[in-house]
């Protein structure tokens, strides 16, 4: 991490903004070793491999998701991916045979996103940001980002962004993080981004609460690549891994706008995500439904109808009034 980023932290345990930095170890980027001491309650929380540790001793619940993660990513064959591998993201050549994602339409809806955003100049947290794949293109789009995330692993954490970094010759700061409980302070961010993160959030309420606070007056938020379930779908659900849990959640396209309209965004646009714009899915039965609502009259209305009836991908970015 970089000195500069100590003046947007704010403690997770008191909520102060006053630290003092010891470094061990630091080159011509970020400091890569060190301590971070709040000066207000002594917490400490130290700096490994450039990626600071903000989590500290966390929760039984965040604790079993890394651990989660870790398993799953194992058994699966993916938690050591080649650089080239990463290098990629989102559109690997050979992509891993266990990694399930739909690389070709994550992609497209990422890119989708983007097109939406102005970035140079913009500062950016990146929240589940994972491998640092999606931080990496918002940087080379000109933004300044920190990638934030529960997981500092190399290979699907945080420590995936030190090769991304140096083969594109950028940076971006990593900080590992609570998303209901975001350690940075108010109005710090132009833009808050998710990639199919946002999900993962236990309490959806909080974290986009959290994301309001954090954003500076006339700022977004955008979101793409979420689940979003079918109004009679079941919205938590839970990924069992060995002994831990990995929080999956099929929040339904209702309660994404009521956690947004209820923490103070002052408007909000759903984009159609690719595969509704095509017609296309991954199973046949959104394949219809897309096919469907997508011929019906009219443009938005069709859309945000088969949003809240069947659900899908969401793709949507909410604004914070300039007043705030």
């Amino acid at each position: 991490m970089k000195a500069e980023l100590l003046e947007r932290l704010s403690c997770p345990r008191c909520r102060a903004n006053s630290w003092s930095l010891a470094s061990s170890d630091e080159d011509e980027q970020d400091v890569r070793t060190g301590c971070l001491t709040c000066l207000q309650c002594d917490s400490e929380f130290e700096i490994t491999g450039g990626i600071l540790d903000l989590l500290g001793e966390v929760g039984r619940g965040i604790a079993a998701e890394v651990e989660g993660w870790v398993e799953m990513a194992a058994n699966e064959g993916w938690l050591h991916p080649p650089n080239e591998y990463l290098l990629e993201l989102p559109r690997p050549s050979q992509p891993i045979p266990g990694d399930k994602i739909n690389w070709d339409i994550h992609a497209d809806n990422f890119d989708l996103i983007l097109d939406q955003l102005s970035l140079d100049g913009v500062s950016v947290l990146d929240i589940g940001a994972g491998r640092c794949w999606s931080t990496k293109w918002l940087t080379l789009r000109g933004a300044t980002c920190v990638a934030m995330d529960v997981l500092a692993h190399s290979g699907i954490g945080l420590g995936a962004g030190d090769v991304l970094m140096r083969r594109e010759m950028i940076y971006f700061d990593r900080v590992l993080g609570d998303m209901t409980d975001i350690p940075f302070t108010d109005s710090s961010f132009d833009l808050v981004f998710f990639t199919g993160a946002l999900h993962h959030s236990t309490d959806l309420s909080a974290t986009v609460s959290e994301v309001h606070r954090i954003i500076r007056p006339g700022g977004k938020m955008a979101v793409t690549n979420e689940a979003c379930g079918a109004f009679f779908s079941q919205e938590i659900k839970y990924d069992q891994v060995g002994r831990s849990l990995i929080h999956e959640h099929n929040y339904r396209y209702g309660t994404y706008l009521r956690a947004i309209n209820d923490a103070g965004f002052s408007r909000h646009e759903a984009i159609p995500d690719t595969a509704y714009r095509l017609g296309s899915a991954r199973s046949w039965r959104y394949r219809w439904i897309n096919g469907l609502f997508s011929r019906l009259p009219g443009r938005r209305l069709p859309f945000l109808l088969k949003q809240y009836l069947f659900g899908g991908t969401l793709l949507i970015i909410a604004e914070k009034k300039s007043g705030d």
